[in-house]
């Protein structure tokens, strides 16, 4: 019962690490969309 618990415990650790990665990269392309707008619009003018 108790290594059922610990595997439990990794799985759920694994899950987070995973998931915060994968946020990161979302805010990474967000920033670099934002950026290349940005760029796009200061050559417009």
């Amino acid at each position: 019962m108790m290594s059922l618990i610990i595997f439990l415990v990794i799985l759920l650790f694994a899950y987070l690490l995973w998931e915060i990665r994968y946020q990161q990269k979302q805010t990474v392309q967000r920033l670099e969309s934002i950026e290349k707008f940005l760029k796009e619009s200061k050559e417009e003018k």
